[in-house]
């Protein structure tokens, strides 16, 4: 906060590194907050604490797998039966990584810079994958990635690069009362389990453990064997754990011992095997997750959610969620969550947490979400491209640096990834800007800026600056900018600026990659507030 001194004195303006806070009044602004902060970091392309324009992406394949139909789907495999270990010293000798996609219903392996398409099985395994559903899930079990599409069941083998109907050797996959298949899917306990059924959507459904049999863990769905044992089929209908009493959301594979099960108003903890004296344990009765994938989890085990109502939570098993997403809760908590779908990632290279609400229906304009874990700041990111919006995402662990990377998929059916060096979007250019202050005083004297000076990065691109006043801050940050003009690399000349209100605001924006040092601003004091002030 400025000084009420009628004399000069110099003010400090710093980037916001705790990012977005429109939850205060106007004029008591969180420090180190801003009310707008779009296409922005606290940690600029150098990986510095400076403030600066977002990370941009790339393509992490230059080609499509198929044309212009938007990815449906992508994950990530592992294979180490088909390498031949040059140098058994090294621990990825044999260690093969897999990209698969989804691609107007049609499988792909992308590996080595480029996509081939699935060998399809013949009659009667043949396989179908919709064309027409926007999203899909899978689960990696053993080797063998198992999807669902909501339509129809089935499996890919990434040795073989081959996809075939998924159909059970003992007992059958779970439908509902209409032939209709799960839609959630997760690996837990080497068991595949599904949820999901439109009209059974309170049950969940878990194949026997996988003991090296047959292609995968997600094979034998017999619920009453000859012989009961702790490894074999179960689902809630024939289980002492028994239903989930909410609509089961999500599936969120914690550890061995803890599957936690998101609900449309509650979350339950599925706490050991079910075959094995596990139960089910209400964890919250006051908040759900938001169907799908809407969570993520980071290196420290910690799961990010978004619930049913928009906000974001943490959850770590034993505790109770806790809201992560209060600064911004008036943005997040106006998504239509019927009309988007909603996808978390945790990002290592970037440190935090990607929200993804992609509009459904078509390639439109969209909001994101980012969580900086070093700053807890929340940023909104944006894309020009409206193609670029995320249908998909998948963390690839590559052997190489420039392969271990988050990737999304989009409309436009290219995979892109997230690089912090990357200065735009994939030729396009990111729109950045974001608002710092305001500046006032304890006692709402008015203030005049009269100059000010800023320091950006070196090797910045330009930043548009403009300066807004106004008899509260509220009415300064809708405003129209009294002063503009351009700062440049490294040290600027001082920008005069003669302007003067209760409150001052100083907003960047810029289409180039930059990054910001500091502003000195030249402030003085013009005596106490007018008691029928303007």
């Amino acid at each position: 906060m400025a000084k009420s001194k009628s004399r000069d004195s110099h003010y400090d303006v710093t980037f916001c590194v705790k990012g977005v806070n429109t939850s205060t009044a106007f004029g008591q602004q969180p420090a180190g907050t801003t009310p707008v902060g779009v296409n922005v970091r606290a940690f600029d392309y150098l990986d510095r604490q400076r403030g600066g324009s977002r990370p941009g992406i790339s393509k992490f394949i230059s080609t499509r797998p198929n044309g212009a139909n938007a990815i449906q789907l992508l994950d990530y495999t592992m294979d180490t039966t088909i390498a031949t270990p040059t140098n058994t010293q090294k621990m990825n000798a044999n260690r093969t990584p897999f990209l698969f996609a989804v691609a107007g219903g049609t499988a792909y392996n992308g590996r080595n810079g480029a996509w081939t398409a699935a060998s399809l099985a013949i009659a009667p395994n043949a396989p179908t994958l919709s064309s027409t559903v926007r999203v899909m899930r899978s689960a990696y079990n053993s080797l063998v990635l198992f999807i669902v599409d909501g339509e129809n069941y089935n499996y890919w083998v990434p040795s073989t690069n081959t996809l075939t109907k998924w159909t059970a050797t003992a007992g059958t996959l779970p439908l509902d009362t209409n032939s209709k298949p799960a839609r959630l899917i997760c690996t837990w306990r080497a068991r595949t389990v599904l949820a999901g059924l439109p009209a059974d959507p309170n049950n969940w459904f878990m194949s026997a453990v996988y003991q090296g049999e047959g292609v995968g863990g997600g094979i034998d769905w017999d619920y009453a064997p000859a012989t009961t044992t702790v490894t074999q089929a179960v689902s809630g209908n024939n289980a002492p754990a028994g239903l989930c009493s909410d609509i089961v959301t999500a599936l969120v594979p914690y550890s061995d011992d803890i599957l936690i099960m998101g609900g449309d108003h509650t979350i339950f903890a599925m706490n050991g095997d079910p075959m094995n004296g596990g139960r089910i344990d209400l964890v919250s009765d006051r908040v759900g997750f938001a169907w799908g994938d809407a969570w993520c989890k980071d290196a420290f085990g910690t799961i990010y959610f978004m619930s049913n109502t928009g906000s974001v939570y943490t959850l770590v098993p034993g505790q109770k969620p806790v809201k992560l997403s209060s600064a911004i809760d008036n943005h997040m908590m106006r998504l239509s969550m019927d009309s988007i779908n909603v996808r978390l990632q945790w990002d290592e290279n970037l440190q935090g947490c990607h929200v993804y609400t992609t509009e459904l229906a078509a390639a439109a304009s969209c909001t994101h979400y980012f969580w900086e874990r070093r700053t807890g700041g929340w940023w909104m990111d944006e894309f020009a491209n409206t193609n670029h919006n995320p249908l998909t995402c998948v963390n690839f662990d590559g052997n190489s640096p420039d392969d271990r990377v988050s990737l999304i998929g989009g409309w436009d059916g290219y995979v892109r990834g997230w690089n912090l060096a990357d200065g735009d979007d994939d030729g396009s250019d990111i729109e950045s800007s974001v608002v710092l202050g305001p500046m006032l005083t304890a006692g709402f004297d008015e203030l005049i800026a009269k100059d000010m000076q800023a320091v950006l990065g070196v090797d910045s691109g330009d930043v548009n600056f403009a300066v807004h006043v106004g008899a509260t801050a509220e009415a300064a940050l809708a405003s129209t900018a009294v002063v503009t003009g351009t700062w440049s690399a490294a040290r600027n000349l001082t920008s005069p600026v003669r302007r003067a209100g209760h409150a001052i605001y100083i907003k960047l924006t810029s289409s180039s990659q930059w990054s910001m040092e500091g502003i000195r601003v030249l402030l003085a004091g013009t005596g106490k507030v007018r008691k029928r002030g303007v």
